[in-house]
């Protein structure tokens, strides 16, 4: 009798099927494995953070580990994205405009209509998508906000959640925004955590860079082998606006001579700095935001409180990158130091890090299906 034998390369299978058992042959798919050298690529989001806040471009807030980085790598003085988070993040994960991928605005609700649906669609792969499946381990701390509110929800379907976009781990929040002291929901993967009360120090933009530097410290010693995709979402300096009192007393005054005379400040550090070409005049202030003068003086101390507070924000956020990057600094990790004039928008920021990966083409535009096939790997930066 002849042994009717299948091969199913049709659907991925590679072996073969028999009659019986022991006319089969079974298959198992390699995992997958990154090319040798593949680097460890690390991604550290400032949530609204404005082009003047940093030091290095400019500002009179404190951020020397921000500065640092700019000194050793590239700095981009040529950036777009949108100005605000849902966009923002979107288009960074995916290296696409926004609105190609549902995030025209922020992602609190589907509106309706082609680009505002507030989650990413499933043929638009994200970075987190593109490098697990290139054999990166793939990591994710802090604030997510690319998932409707609906639907962002311990009891929703969790289609669009960070464990369903491609990484591995994710401890944070799905929401815009959440208490920096008192967060309402964290989220450990799909499952919500049950916290009965905070420790008295907690402060969340601490608490990511914890988590953050435990799954680094955790991995290394589990898979050194292994390179690693790490995306610290910060949702400072989002509102609301809430810092540790002792950073906040950093700027206790700073901001008394009002927001006029600090952008004209700004301004002209930023001619200093070549940031912007000489004779580039000062932007005029949003509309409906009156100069410093015009403001009511009642008014004034909590404008000046709101200023010190947001320094405050960045400035802890940047005390967090450097202790990230201490962990890091093991094997440099930083390209070589320069200005890049260049305008950039944020969708190209997805294929910068993949393309350092030997997993993506330029012209491939991050859809699903576009990578190469991915080689066998050591990773050179860890």
């Amino acid at each position: 009798m002849t042994t009717d034998r299948r091969s199913y390369d049709a659907t991925g299978f590679r072996g073969t099927v028999g009659r019986t058992r022991a006319d089969s042959e079974p298959w198992w798919p390699e995992p997958a494995s990154a090319r040798r050298g593949a680097p460890n690529i690390v991604i550290v989001y400032m949530d609204d953070m404005g082009y003047s806040d940093p030091g290095c471009f400019g500002s009179e807030i404190e951020t020397p580990n921000v500065d640092a980085l700019a000194a050793r790598g590239l700095r981009f003085n040529h950036y777009t994205t949108h100005p605000i988070c849902s966009p923002a993040r979107a288009a960074l994960l995916t290296g696409r405009n926004a609105h190609a991928v549902g995030t025209g605005w922020l992602a609190n609700n589907n509106a309706g209509f082609p680009g505002y649906t507030g989650e990413i669609p499933r043929d638009a792969a994200t970075l987190a998508e593109t490098l697990r499946a290139a054999g990166y381990a793939t990591m994710m701390v802090g604030k997510w906000h690319n998932t409707p509110g609906p639907l962002s929800l311990p009891s929703s379907v969790k289609d669009s959640w960070p464990t369903q976009r491609g990484f591995e781990h994710f401890y944070g929040f799905m929401e815009g925004e959440t208490n920096f002291f008192f967060p309402a929901r964290l989220m450990l993967g799909n499952a919500l955590l049950s916290i009965d009360e905070y420790p008295r120090d907690y402060y969340s933009t601490d608490d990511w860079t914890d988590k953050a530097m435990g799954l680094v410290c955790e991995h290394r010693a589990a898979s050194p082998d292994k390179p690693f995709f790490l995306y610290v979402a910060n949702n400072a300096v989002h509102a609301p606006f809430q810092a540790k009192a002792k950073d906040i007393a950093k700027y206790r005054g700073r901001y008394d001579q009002g927001w006029t005379r600090v952008r004209e400040a700004r301004h002209r550090r930023q001619l200093e700095l070549g940031l912007i070409p000489p004779g580039t005049w000062l932007a005029p202030s949003d509309p409906g935001v009156p100069a410093w003068d015009d403001t009511d003086p009642a008014d004034r101390p909590l404008f000046t409180r709101h200023m010190e507070t947001y320094a405050a924000m960045l400035d802890c956020a940047d005390q967090n990158l450097g202790r990230l990057v201490a962990l890091l600094a093991a094997t440099p990790c930083i390209r070589p130091a320069g200005v890049r004039s260049r305008t950039r928008p944020s969708r190209r920021t997805r294929p910068t890090p993949a393309e350092a990966a030997g997993v993506w083409r330029s012209s491939s535009r991050g859809r699903r299906g576009s990578r190469p096939a991915a080689r066998s790997a050591r990773n050179s930066c860890t």
